[in-house]
C-alpha cells in the first residue's frame, strides 16, 4: 500500500533519487549542507532562552529539512498550482450564476473547528468584541505554544481568502510572547465566527473595469500595552480586494494625523509596487490612482507646501505623498467614515457596521440578487424598503440576510415587478382554474342528466309494458267470456232440439 506522501511525491512530477542521478544529488545536498551549517554559524542560532541546544542536532533537523522540501521542487513545468502540489488537492474555487469567482476555504475552518473542539459552540456574528483589547490583570497562560499554533492558523485565513478577520488576528498576533486567558477566548471566538460564516467567499467579478483604487485609515493609540496605532490598508482593482494588509506602526504616534500618514505612506509603497506588476501583466492604469482618506488634517497637509512642527519628525514620509501628488501618481481624496472600506481593518467594529464594510471584501450567500429579489417579494416592496435600510429585523437569523440589500436597494424594484408579473400570471391562473371547475361541474351535471334521461326512458317502457299487459289481461277476459257465451248458445240450441 502507497502512503499519501508516497501518492504526493509520485503525482507531482518531481526530482526522484535513481543509480543515474545519485551522484548529482549528493553533490547538490553537500553544497546545500555547507551552505546552512555557514548561515547557522553566521546567525549564532545555539540558544532559544535559557535552554542550550546542540549545533550537531539543530543542523541535521535543518539539513533534512532542506533536503526535505530542495527534492520536492518540481523539475519541470506542471499544469498544477502550488497549493495542488503540497496538499494533492484542488482549491475551492466556484462560479455564481453572475460568472464570479468564489474562494472559499470552508474545509480549512472545518479542520481547525474539529482541532480545538469547538463543533458545538455557540455561534457569533463578529470576530471580536467591540472595544477590545482592554486592561487585564489576568494570569499569563503557563503555555502558548498551543496560542501561537492557533493564530497561525488563523493568519493563513486571514491573508488568503478571509480579510474580515484580519485586524482581530493581527492584535492578537502581537501578544504571541505573553498571551492571558482573555486573549485565548478571544483567539476562539474568531473561530466561532469563522465555523458561524464558513460560507462566505471571496468575490473576483469581472462587473466592473480593472481600476485600482486604494484605502488607507489607521487607528490612533489602539493598543493599551505600548500606545501604538494600527494601520489598515486595502487597494482594489474594480470592485475586487488583490491586496489587504492589517499592521501595527513602528512609532508611537503622537496624534491622529500621523498616525494617518504614517499609514497613507505605507499603502502608498504597496500601490506602487502593484502599479509595476499590472504593468507587466498588460493592465496599464490611467493616473492618477484615487487614494481615499478620511482624516482632513491629513489631505491637508499633503495638500499644502508647508511644513508643521508636529509633523516635521515625519517629514519623509509627508513628502513621499506630495511628490506622489506633484507627479500625478496619486489623487488623495477625502472618503466618509461611514464608507471607509478599510476601517474593518483597524479595529474590531459593532455588528452593524462590521457587517455593511464585510460586504466589500466578501460576499455572503444569502446576500446574492437571488435572495434580495425574493426578499422583496415575499416582503413586500415597502417593507422590505424599510427593513432594509433600517438594518432590523426580528430574530437574528434573518437580520443577518436582510441586511445585505443595504448595498443593492435595486434588488426592491426588481422585487416589486416580479412581483406583479406573478400576481399576473396568478389572475390568470384562477380564472382558468375557475373555468376548469366550471367544465367539470358542467359535464358532471350532464352525466346526470345522461342518467335521468335513461332511467326516465326505462320508466316510460316499464310503464307501457304495465298498459299493454293490462289490455292485454282484459282482452284475454273478454275473449274467455265470449267463449263462454258462445259455448252457452250452442248448448241452448242442442236443448231446444232436444
Amino acid at each position: 500500500m502507497k502512503t499519501s506522501e508516497e501518492e504526493t511525491y509520485q503525482s507531482t512530477q518531481i526530482r526522484r533519487v535513481s543509480p543515474k542521478n545519485n551522484q548529482q544529488i549528493r553533490e547538490q545536498q553537500k553544497d546545500l549542507t555547507q551552505k546552512l551549517s555557514i548561515a547557522l554559524n553566521e546567525k549564532q542560532v545555539y540558544t532559544t532562552g535559557s535552554s542550550t541546544l546542540e549545533p550537531q542536532s539543530l543542523w541535521a533537523e535543518a539539513v533534512t529539512t532542506a533536503n526535505y522540501l530542495h527534492n520536492r521542487i518540481p523539475s519541470k513545468a506542471t499544469d498544477k498550482t502550488p497549493f495542488e502540489l503540497w496538499t494533492n488537492r484542488k482549491p475551492r474555487i466556484s462560479r455564481n450564476r453572475e460568472g464570479e469567482l468564489l474562494l472559499s476555504q470552508k474545509n480549512k475552518i472545518q479542520e481547525l473547528v474539529e482541532r480545538y473542539n469547538l463543533q458545538e459552540a455557540k455561534p457569533t456574528f463578529t470576530p471580536m468584541e467591540s472595544g477590545y483589547p482592554g486592561i487585564s490583570d489576568e494570569k499569563l497562560l503557563p503555555n502558548n505554544v498551543q496560542y501561537q499554533q492557533l493564530i497561525g492558523s488563523l493568519l493563513y485565513l486571514s491573508v488568503v481568502s478571509r480579510p474580515d478577520i484580519a485586524a482581530p488576528v493581527c492584535i492578537l498576533s502581537s501578544r504571541n510572547q505573553n498571551p492571558r486567558n482573555c486573549d485565548w477566548n478571544a483567539a476562539k471566538r474568531i473561530v466561532r465566527y469563522l465555523k458561524t460564516t464558513k460560507e462566505l467567499e471571496l468575490r473576483i467579478s469581472n462587473q466592473k473595469p480593472p481600476t485600482l483604487e486604494a484605502y488607507s485609515d489607521a487607528t490612533w493609540a489602539s493598543d493599551n500595552t505600548d500606545r501604538k496605532s494600527l494601520s489598515g490598508n486595502l487597494l482594489l482593482l474594480g470592485s475586487n480586494p488583490i491586496s489587504w494588509m492589517t499592521g501595527k506602526q513602528g512609532c508611537v504616534s503622537l496624534s491622529s494625523t500621523e498616525a494617518e500618514l504614517i499609514s497613507a505612506a505605507e499603502a502608498s509603497q504597496e500601490l506602487l509596487w502593484l502599479l509595476d506588476l499590472l504593468k507587466d501583466l498588460e493592465l496599464e492604469q490611467k493616473a492618477p490612482i484615487y487614494f481615499h482618506q478620511d482624516n482632513q488634517s491629513c489631505l491637508k497637509i499633503c495638500s499644502s507646501e508647508k511644513v508643521s512642527s508636529r509633523t516635521k519628525h515625519i517629514a519623509t514620509k509627508i513628502h513621499h505623498l506630495k511628490d506622489l501628488q506633484k507627479k500625478t501618481v496619486i489623487k488623495m481624496v477625502y472618503c466618509p467614515t461611514g464608507d471607509m472600506k478599510a476601517d474593518i481593518l483597524t479595529k474590531p467594529l459593532p455588528r452593524p457596521t462590521f457587517e455593511k464594510l464585510r460586504y466589500n471584501l466578501v460576499m455572503d450567500p444569502y446576500r446574492s440578487q437571488g435572495f434580495m429579489v425574493w426578499a422583496g417579494i415575499f416582503l413586500g416592496g415597502r417593507t422590505a424598503l424599510h427593513i432594509f435600510r433600517q438594518g432590523t429585523l426580528t430574530g437574528q437569523r434573518y437580520r443577518d440576510e436582510i441586511l445585505a440589500a443595504y448595498v443593492m436597494p435595486q434588488a426592491l424594484e426588481m422585487g416589486e415587478n416580479i412581483m406583479k408579473q406573478q400576481n399576473n400570471v396568478l389572475q390568470d391562473f384562477c380564472v382558468k382554474l375557475k373555468l376548469l371547475e366550471v367544465v367539470l361541474t358542467m359535464k358532471q351535471q350532464n352525466n346526470v342528466l345522461q342518467d335521468f334521461c335513461v332511467k326516465l326512458k326505462l320508466l316510460e317502457v316499464v310503464l307501457t309494458m304495465k298498459q299493454q299487459n293490462n289490455v292485454l289481461q282484459d282482452f284475454c277476459v273478454k275473449l274467455k267470456l265470449l267463449e263462454v257465451v258462445l259455448t252457452m248458445k250452442q248448448q241452448n240450441k242442442v236443448l231446444q232440439d232436444f
